[in-house]
């Protein structure tokens, strides 16, 4: 099944990029993998959602094949010279493979960004108090903090509970 995008989100893409707004987009990959490289070119950074550090979990949870897709669509921004970030999204089901992830980011030289799940439709995946602060315990000790908008785990690092979201991102 093709995607296709309406040219008139083409044409404003082109326009804010022109106006020099850095544009970013999140993706599983596939439309990263699919546009072509005049389009890529016109993103700042770019965004592949991977919740594990491992192809099999990945693929159970996000699809066949979606590891693959994920890793071309790092190498191929890579290649021109487009900044990557992997997107984790914080859950029950991966709150212990933290330094994992960090792991995996470091080994294909992208950045780590961490959501922690929002129920919406299913409690499924939501974090226990424990699981949350375990998640956060094991980021830290592997990784760098560069940036933090989670407000209580600010407030617990002696920051501002202010988040930045709207303002500085």
């Amino acid at each position: 099944m093709r995607h296709f995008v309406p040219i008139a989100c083409i044409g404003l893409m082109w326009y804010l990029s022109g106006q020099g707004v850095k544009l970013t987009m999140a993706s599983n990959g596939y439309s990263l993998n699919s546009m072509p490289e005049e389009t890529l070119r016109a993103f700042h950074d770019v965004e592949v959602s991977i919740d594990f550090a491992t192809e099999g979990e990945q693929d159970r949870f996000r699809g066949p094949g979606n590891w693959r897709d994920v890793h071309a669509a790092i190498e191929r921004c890579h290649q021109t010279g487009i900044e990557v970030s992997i997107l984790t999204t914080l859950m029950s089901v991966n709150y212990d493979q933290m330094e994992d992830l960090v792991g995996l980011a470091r080994s294909v030289g992208t950045n780590l960004r961490v959501n922690v799940y929002q129920s919406v439709n299913t409690d499924d995946y939501r974090l226990s108090y424990a699981q949350f602060w375990e998640a956060f315990h094991r980021l830290f000790a592997a990784g760098q903090l560069v940036s933090c908008t989670e407000p209580v785990v600010r407030a617990a690092l002696g920051q501002d509970a202010f988040s930045p979201c709207g303002r500085h991102s």
